[in-house]
């Protein structure tokens, strides 16, 4: 009872100083960039992250220096796969916030799931009653809508200690209800294998925020996560029919199908051309009934029937796809692009997705002669394709 007087007392202080102090993280510039990062490698990790503080990337103006960028590479290499990052964050999100913005996902895309919640509440002194009921209600959706045997790491909140230049005289109020968040939330997963507590008690937080402050984090929760992941993984996503009419939307919504040429496509293109030492290279997009060329080297581009397309298969799968004698896939054995002069016998692609997750192309390289393909291969093939899909995105959002 005294320490819901004493919450009661001191929060309208803590908000005033949260909303006007030039040291409040509220002040902070925060990353205005797509939403995604990736770690690089093959047979990536999809992992979505959620939430607020140091979540929300607050002190820097891009994810890939901030706490999602930060997690992503060091997860690639402690893991030894690639890992790719959606985000979905905010500097005021809540629990209840994250678990409306989560309900329109389709969760059971991703891997893993990455829960940054109970700052806000933690800083608003909101009682242990509320936050057991919030986050209840957020897991209860990300279990119910992931794919089956997917992780749920929630990271606790770390001490804020002396360190810190919030004021010393909330400093021992936070910290009481951030142990009791991290209590709540420990016996909620408790029976739960997929899902777990990240721990971050023994964090001396940074003076400064940005990019050290995310490093930081980053160090201490990549490798009980990465512990988990390099388990072997039982995470089963279920085979659904592609929804084309949503693949199309998505499609379109870009206003790439039939536009000019463009030199940053064409550049990338003849990249892949050179780095791989083949003859040819193509970035692809996969229209409702055909396979449309935005940019081609070593061969003119042209539309062909969607069935008879290489690429058309590459969009079934989130890897990277590959033939290396096509002569011998009775898909495509006997068509017209292998038996033709100069026809392909070796093929690798990569797809291409919107911002909302949808395969809608592919960048490729292909050669008349068979070859093999390794995974440091596939991993540049990855990195080119990424980079085309950040080409796509300038000025889309999920």
């Amino acid at each position: 009872m005294i320490r819901h007087v004493v919450n009661a007392v001191m929060r309208p202080f803590i908000e005033l100083w949260l909303h006007q102090s030039v040291n409040s993280w509220e002040r902070s510039p925060s990353p205005v960039d797509s939403p995604t990062v990736h770690g690089a490698g093959v047979d990536a990790v999809r992992m979505l992250l959620s939430g607020s503080g140091i979540a929300a990337g607050y002190g820097t103006v891009t994810h890939d220096l901030a706490l999602a960028g930060q997690l992503a590479r060091r997860l690639a290499v402690l893991s030894g796969r690639a890992v790719d990052i959606e985000i979905r964050v905010s500097t005021t999100m809540t629990a209840q916030d994250c678990a409306a913005e989560l309900a329109s996902l389709a969760l059971d895309r991703f891997d893993a799931i990455v829960l940054v919640v109970g700052t806000v509440e933690a800083f608003e002194l909101k009682s242990t009653e509320s936050w057991r009921r919030d986050i209840a209600e957020l897991l209860e959706i990300v279990r119910g809508q992931s794919a089956a045997g997917a992780e749920i790491f929630v990271v606790s909140m770390p001490m804020i200690g002396s360190a810190t230049l919030f004021p010393d005289a909330f400093n021992s109020l936070v910290q009481y209800q951030s142990r009791q968040f991290t209590a709540i939330t420990a016996e909620l997963v408790a029976d739960d294998p997929h899902s777990s507590v990240i721990r971050l008690d023994d964090f001396e937080t940074l003076r400064s925020t940005g990019t050290a402050s995310a490093e930081r984090w980053a160090s201490l929760a990549a490798p009980p996560i990465s512990e988990v992941l390099r388990r072997p993984s039982e995470v089963r996503h279920e085979t659904q029919v592609v929804d084309e009419t949503e693949r199309q939307l998505s499609l379109d919504a870009l206003a790439i199908l039939d536009s000019e040429p463009g030199e940053a496509f064409d550049l990338i293109t003849s990249i892949a051309r050179d780095l791989f030492d083949v003859p040819m290279a193509a970035i692809t997009f996969i229209d409702n009934t055909r396979q449309w060329t935005k940019s081609a080297v070593g061969f003119i581009g042209s539309v062909i029937p969607r069935q008879e397309a290489f690429c058309n298969v590459t969009i079934e799968e989130s890897r990277h796809f590959v033939i290396e004698d096509t002569r011998d896939d009775a898909r495509f054995a006997d068509g017209p692009h292998v038996t033709g002069p100069g026809g392909v016998k070796f093929y690798a692609g990569y797809p291409i997705e919107a911002p909302d997750g949808h395969r809608i192309g592919a960048l490729c390289v292909m050669d008349d002669s068979p070859r093999g393909f390794s995974d440091a291969e596939a991993a540049l093939l990855r990195n080119l394709a990424l980079r085309v899909q950040e080409l796509l995105w300038v000025g889309a959002r999920p």
